[in-house]
Order: structure tokens, then C-alpha cells, then sequence
């Protein structure tokens, strides 16, 4: 992570230079929740692990906020500029060799409620519906164990991401940047039995700084934390807590914060999650509270043995593997290596055959 955190602190350092003030008061993304793009990750911070070459993932995911977005007038006042939003993302990741993916995140507000009146900007008023910004993202896992079997494998993982959003929000409406903007994640998460914790560092890049109710914002330092639990009531059923943030350095209404509680369930290549949070700040963006429900599709893998390799690839889909070293890409067990008769379990020299009458205390090696 040391090498992503220089990286981070080099991308704000060089965004800050060339950033701009603008006089639009809407051209801003609100949205502070990105959904994880697979099975794999917790609520909006991604797992290190990626889902495998050629293995993809659909979602969708529809959350409701309230007072995303509050300002406080001169005589203080405080206006709901978008008090309601009801919003419906579309997900796809496909995952290019053991430890590389590429994804897309397509979002939309299906209802907006709210009043523009305290922007004094003669824009106009809330619609119904409106497209965010399209944001773009390749993973990579640098270390750790690849997934397997499409399942996450227990251990340390570290991993990075870059996400381009483009400009085709409309801006008008909060749901977009009328830039390209562009994020860098670095990634850390550690698994055990069911049981996780994930690290989110990264920065936002802003090239041009944007002002809205008179706060600017301009590039930001992005963290998060996360935590997963299995539950005993059904298998395959999680309990996650994620805490997410952004801060320019320059205030609290800047400084976004949100927590949410949630549940994950995974049920043949189907994965429900349901969360719960709000704003723990009074940061732009962080709605006084959320809900929010989403699902993932991921084509499970066919694997009759169970012993990982898929039965498209395996000699013996119904023999598992035994993995002693010999031959063991081909998914079939060896009970004997080097046909010597001595089955591998008693035998001392299981890759070096015994000749006739050259093994006479029956070990498996060769007497002489």
C-alpha cells in the first residue's frame, strides 16, 4: 500500500495545481455509494480478488436517500436542495486473466424530489429522471491468492483500481461532473473462515474544481473501512458494516462520511445485499440516511468433484484431484505415480518406480 499512498498523494498534489474555479452551482456528482461490481466485495469497497479469466458479473442496484443534499442560507436557514432520490445502478465487471478486470457502472435517479430555489441560479427544477455519470474501472490483484473455484480464498490480498468517470451525467440535475474524472484506489482485504476485513485508500482527481452553496470542491483523498462476519442462520449468509469517506482538506461540508449496516446472501451464482446507513458528517452528498438494495449475478462454476478445476477442463469430472504434485492439471487422481504397484499412501518414492525384485522391504524405492 506504500506505493499506492505516494501515488495518491502525487495525483492531489499535481490535481491542486491545475484546478479552476467554475461558476456552475449543480455540476457535481452527489452520489457517495458505488456498489460493488461482484459477489466478492462488501457493500461499495471492492475485494482485491477479481472473478477470474473470462468470468463475468451483472448487477443492479437501487438505493433511496434522503437529504443528500441540504444548504443553509444566510439568515440559517437550512433548504433540502434534492431532499429525495431513488436511484437504479446497472453493473458489469469481466475479469481478464487469474487476477485482472475491467468494469462499468451505469447510474441513474429514478425520482428526485427537492427545491433549486436556494441556488439562485435560475437553473431548472428537479426531474424525475436523470443519468449519472458512466464510470469505467480496471483491477488488478497483486497479491494474493487468485479466486478459486469461484469462491474467495482465505489469506492476505492487495490490490489496485482506476476508475475514469465521463461526462455523461446530466449536470443540471447533480448526476454528473461535465468532466472526465478520474479515481485511484488502492486496496487491501484479509479473509478467514467466512470472515473479512477490506481497506479502501485512494484519491479523487478533479481537474477543475466545482462550487456548490458556495463550497468548493475540488480533488479529494478517499478511504474506507469494511467488515464482514458469517451469520449461523442460513450458510453462505454475511453480515457487513462499511464506513466510507472523502475529504479535500477544506471543511466538513467537503468531508463526506457515510456508514451502513448490511447482509449479503449468496445462492447459486445469485448475490442479495441489503444495506442500511447515513450520514456520519455533515459532509455534501452524505443523505441523512439510506437504504438500499442490490443483486449480482455471477455464472457459478460447474465443478461435480469440487476439487477446482472446472468440469469443462476435467478428465475425470467426477473423480476429484488429488494434487500431490503429479499431473495434477489434469483433475484426474493418482493413486499410484510411478505404476510400481505400491499405492502412493505407503509408498516412500512415489514418483520413482521399484522395479521387480528390486524392492524388497515393499517400500516403493528401488534396493539398489
Amino acid at each position: 500500500m506504500a506505493g499506492w499512498t505516494a501515488a495518491i498523494a502525487g495525483a492531489l498534489l499535481a490535481a491542486g495545481v491545475g484546478e479552476q474555479g467554475a461558476s456552475a452551482q449543480r455540476n457535481i456528482d452527489l452520489e457517495q455509494l458505488h456498489p460493488a461490481q461482484d459477489s466478492q466485495g462488501f457493500l461499495g469497497i471492492e475485494a482485491t480478488a477479481t472473478p477470474g479469466h473470462l468470468r463475468y458479473s451483472l448487477g443492479l442496484w437501487t438505493s433511496y436517500s434522503r437529504n443528500p443534499l441540504r444548504v443553509k442560507l444566510a439568515d440559517g436557514e437550512r433548504r433540502d436542495v434534492v431532499k429525495h432520490r431513488l436511484g437504479l445502478t446497472a453493473l458489469g465487471e469481466l475479469g481478464l486473466g487469474d487476477r485482472g478486470a475491467v468494469g462499468v457502472e451505469v447510474p441513474m435517479a429514478l425520482v428526485q424530489r427537492g427545491s433549486t430555489e436556494p441556488l439562485a441560479d435560475h437553473g431548472p427544477s428537479l426531474q424525475t429522471v436523470a443519468f449519472g455519470d458512466i464510470r469505467l474501472s480496471g483491477q488488478y490483484q497483486f497479491y494474493g491468492a487468485p479466486l478459486g473455484r469461484g469462491r474467495r480464498n482465505d489469506g492476505p490480498g492487495l490490490g489496485g483500481r482506476v476508475i475514469l468517470s465521463l461526462p455523461s451525467g446530466d449536470e443540471a440535475q447533480f448526476m454528473g461532473e461535465g468532466q472526465v474524472v478520474t479515481e485511484l484506489q488502492g486496496l487491501a482485504d484479509f479473509h478467514v473462515f467466512g470472515a473479512g476485513i477490506g481497506v479502501l485508500l485512494g484519491a479523487r482527481v478533479r481537474p477543475h474544481a466545482r462550487h456548490i452553496a458556495g463550497q468548493r470542491f475540488g480533488s479529494q483523498f478517499l478511504y474506507g473501512f469494511a467488515g464482514q462476519v458469517p451469520m449461523p442462520v442460513w450458510r453462505d449468509f454475511f453480515a457487513i458494516v462499511e464506513i466510507r469517506g472523502a475529504t479535500g482538506f477544506n471543511g466538513k461540508h467537503a468531508s463526506p462520511v457515510e456508514g451502513d449496516l448490511g447482509v449479503a446472501l449468496e445462492r447459486g451464482g445469485f448475490t442479495f445485499r441489503l444495506l442500511a446507513g447515513g450520514a456520519l458528517s455533515k459532509g455534501v452528498g452524505a443523505p441523512r440516511y439510506r437504504v438500499g438494495l442490490g443483486l449480482v449475478w455471477t455464472p457459478p462454476v460447474r465443478d461435480a468433484d469440487g476439487d477446482g478445476i472446472p468440469d469443462s477442463k476435467d478428465e475425470c469430472p467426477h473423480l476429484a484431484e488429488d494434487f500431490d504434485g503429479f499431473q495434477d492439471a489434469d483433475g484426474c487422481p493418482d493413486p499410484d505415480n510411478d505404476n510400481d504397484l505400491v499405492p502412493d499412501v505407503d509408498d516412500r518414492c512415489p514418483n520413482v518406480p521399484a522395479p521387480e525384485g528390486d524392492d524388497a522391504d515393499g517400500d516403493g524405492c528401488p534396493d539398489h
